[in-house]
């Protein structure tokens, strides 16, 4: 299929999200441009009919603009949006999530914020929580977990946007290098809670010479269902960023031109492992209890397994250090 680079593709990655979309392609629906924009659907092998429920609900929206179907079999976020990517026609890419409702003018302020800067890669905006039942009283300590709020005081460059609503230029997609080696993280896959994807690609984009730009005309509302505002759940949440706490970190010290001293994980271990320590004996009774709200009980089991993934690393960190410091760009 011929590609256009003047436009922009809103990609809507989807497992069983027959039940979501119907909002999220409402706002889409309102863009205020009806040319050089798409949305793709992307099926990811989902076992309700989301692919007929999105092509139905467009046509009663009058179909605006084209909206397409894709179809990927294999399971997980990363996948979904490699399909995405693949068959979208515009250089500059949105990755909307089935439960995000874009501002009307989301999509032509993306691409008056790329064309504005051609060294700007990745671009990203504010997320407003919409709650299906009522905010969890300590929601307000842990808001950015879920991807909502300001990123930034103001509009700026930053190092890190999250994934909802991210923008980014099909072009840094397809430079060699960004894949010259394999990533280390993926994002979810089906139901599993599991994290890091778009801070990798956040993180190796600064490393090819892009940058990331957080911008507050870019806003969307991020609907969050009853089942996401548990304590578990939240707990579930931080268990997946500490899993992808070491890969990302590593790169944090080949952007940062830090050396990586001998047995720089054993190191970290027990730093960790002692932090757990030490504030476990100040905080023994919420453990036991798992006191809902409590700040520190979330940061102490986050602590512990990062103790523990540091050891699991080990000796492959410096292997890791090496890799990613071959995609630093030279100015």
């Amino acid at each position: 299929m011929m590609q256009n680079s003047a436009g922009v593709s809103i990609i809507v990655c989807c497992y069983n999200s027959a039940k979501r979309l119907p909002k999220t392609l409402f706002h889409l629906a309102k863009q205020n441009i009806t040319k050089g924009i798409e949305v793709i659907i992307v099926d990811n092998n989902s076992s309700d009919d989301t692919a007929e429920v999105a092509k139905s609900l467009w046509e009663e929206l009058n179909n605006p603009f084209p909206l397409r179907i894709a179809f990927e079999a294999q399971p997980g976020l990363t996948k979904a949006r490699e399909k995405g990517i693949e068959v979208a026609l515009y250089d500059y890419l949105i990755f909307c999530d089935d439960d995000n409702w874009l501002d009307e003018n989301y999509a032509i302020n993306t691409m008056q914020l790329f064309d504005a800067d051609e060294e700007i890669m990745i671009l990203g905006g504010q997320g407003n929580p919409v709650f299906e039942s009522d905010k969890p009283f300590w929601f307000e300590n842990f808001y950015q977990s879920y991807a909502v709020g300001k990123q930034e005081v103001k509009s700026g460059f930053v190092s890190l946007v999250y994934g909802a609503g991210l923008g980014i230029r099909k072009t840094i997609l397809k430079n060699p290098k960004f894949y010259a080696i394999p990533f280390f993280l993926n994002d979810r896959v089906g139901t599993r809670l599991s994290s890091g994807g778009d801070s990798e690609t956040c993180l190796r984009v600064k490393l090819l010479g892009g940058k990331i730009f957080y911008s507050e005309k870019l806003t969307f509302y991020h609907f969050l269902t009853t089942n996401r505002l548990t304590w578990k759940y939240l707990q579930n949440l931080h268990i997946g960023f500490s899993y992808s706490f070491v890969p990302l970190h590593v790169y944090d010290l080949v952007l940062n031109g830090s050396k990586l001293p001998e047995f720089y994980w054993l190191k970290k271990s027990f730093l960790y492992f002692a932090r757990t320590i030490k504030y476990s004996f100040l905080h023994f009774h919420n453990i036991i209890k798992n006191k809902e709200g409590d700040v520190k009980t979330i940061h102490i089991k986050s602590w512990m397994i990062l103790g523990f993934e540091f050891l699991r690393y080990n000796k492959q960190i410096k292997k890791m250090y090496k890799d990613i410091s071959t995609l630093k760009f030279d100015d």
